[in-house]
């Protein structure tokens, strides 16, 4: 593990850390800033660094589809739902942060889970 700081998960939602590209819904932190580098951590098992290539603060209700789906899979509400039980209720007018990382080391487990796609993907562009 390198000096950089951590990211931690604690649920791969969305089998989302398999990914070259992920996200992460967080409360506002001024950690988090676009061209650094983290350590990506999955329950304290480091699985890779990335770099942060886009960040943006919006309230709850502001909340897109296409980042909550993105991120954990579930539809707005779900995902508002996990975020409070994650945070508290108290949080339900506080700035969160949406961020996309891009990976930028390969772990074993990642290359094994796109390695058993690839005849699939392979299958598709041939037509």
């Amino acid at each position: 593990m390198s000096a950089n700081k951590p990211i931690d998960f604690f649920r791969n939602w969305n089998g989302k850390l398999f990914c070259e590209a992920f996200s992460t819904i967080r409360l506002k932190n001024d950690r988090y800033k676009m061209g650094e580098r983290y350590d990506i951590t999955l329950n304290d098992q480091w699985c890779g660094d990335a770099e942060i290539v886009h960040i943006v603060d919006f309230k709850l209700n502001q909340m897109k589809e296409s980042m909550s789906y993105l991120d954990t899979g579930f539809g707005v509400r779900e995902t508002i739902e996990q975020l409070l039980s994650i945070y508290g209720n108290d949080v339900l007018n506080e700035t969160f942060t949406y961020i996309v990382l891009k990976r930028l080391t390969k772990d074993y487990h990642l290359n094994l889970h796109l390695n058993a796609f690839k005849p699939n993907i392979d299958a598709v562009v041939q037509g």
